[in-house]
């Protein structure tokens, strides 16, 4: 089965525009550096103590911690510089924003709650154990990752970004995150989420933004088991008119994107492939700006909505379309709509 209709391009945005309007404000910091466990924990402690602002703790070798629990609160906003070094089983507390950049990661372990945002900047922070308790989880930068895996939980009370170019969301092995929401791609840039193996869960209260920007792109994979759960997901921009295509993969028996509210396909792709399901109470394929697809194939997948499934838009310039094989299913509980006419 395949449906097509056309749609009309809306206004673009200047990319350029929206990052400035989301880069940070500069502040005095002081700076300090670390080479082993004492060293880093001396610097937390000094940071505390200086009249700075904001501080900057620079590594200059890798550092394993040995006793995480007697790691200083740090009172203060921190950037942690890895210098491509790697920190590993080290716990963060304390009511200041905590940014690390470098290139390097960070393993955190433990119980880490910081009444700030947790940033990664052109590095990688993984929660393998323990738990994460902050206001918002961002990733900036070149390749800045925020990984959840085993036996991790996080939780960011505000909004998750996935920003930057190549940023990356990532949860697998079962890691766990609760947010209250999740935008990638908020300026022209590339963004990933990746949920994946038995037990992984994103758990968003709120919404999932995809593409907010005219050039941003996002590309969003549940495989091997792993589950999404959200009140609404949009993809693309029906204002602004996005000029790239972000893609969605559902794959794997077990694998769900499970929305409690709707489904808006502004341009790009769902697939739900080999077993994935999908579920919404209602779909929407507008095809604005370009393509909106929704694939559907193989043997035990699934997409279903309760409501209304309306395909193309009569103020769409672009394609909308569906396409259901090889024995996969399409479940419409209310009316399916062509170009928001019944049909």
């Amino acid at each position: 089965m395949r449906m097509t209709t056309s749609a009309a391009l809306l206004a673009t945005a200047s990319c350029f525009a929206l990052a400035a309007a989301l880069a940070p404000n500069a502040a005095s910091a002081g700076t300090y550096n670390a080479s082993d466990e004492a060293s880093l924990k001396a610097a937390i402690a000094s940071a505390n103590a200086d009249a700075d602002a904001n501080a900057t703790i620079t590594l200059t070798a890798d550092i394993t911690v040995s006793d995480p629990a007697t790691m200083p609160a740090a009172s203060k906003p921190i950037t942690l510089n890895s210098g491509g070094f790697d920190l590993s089983v080290v716990r963060f507390n304390g009511p200041g924003l905590v940014t690390v950049s470098g290139g390097g990661e960070v393993q955190l372990v433990g119980s880490n709650a910081i009444a700030g945002n947790l940033g990664a900047q052109s590095a990688t922070v993984r929660l393998q154990s323990g738990t994460l308790n902050a206001t918002q989880i961002v990733t900036s930068g070149t390749g800045g990752a925020f990984v959840v895996g085993g036996a991790g939980v996080a939780t960011a009370t505000g909004t998750t970004q996935v920003g930057g170019s190549a940023g990356l969301l990532r949860m697998e092995a079962g890691g766990v995150l609760h947010t209250a929401g999740l935008t990638m791609g908020t300026t022209c840039a590339a963004g990933a989420l990746v949920v994946d193996g038995p037990g992984s869960l994103l758990h968003v209260s709120g919404s999932i933004s995809v593409s907010a920007s005219t050039s941003s792109v996002g590309n969003l994979q549940v495989t091997g088991g792993g589950r999404v759960q959200s009140a609404t997901l949009t993809i693309g921009n029906a204002f602004f008119g996005n000029t790239v295509a972000s893609q969605l993969t559902v794959t794997n028996p077990g694998s769900t994107v499970a929305l409690s509210s709707d489904l808006f396909l502004a341009r790009g792709a769902i697939s739900v492939l080999d077993g994935g399901a999908f579920s919404a109470a209602s779909g929407n394929l507008n095809g604005v700006g370009g393509d909106a697809d929704l694939f559907i194939r193989n043997p035990g997948s699934s997409f279903s909505v309760t409501a209304d499934l309306n395909v193309g838009a009569a103020t769409a310039n672009g394609r909308a379309a569906v396409t259901v094989a090889d024995s996969a299913n399409l479940t419409v509980g209310g009316q399916l709509k062509l170009g928001h006419i019944a049909g």
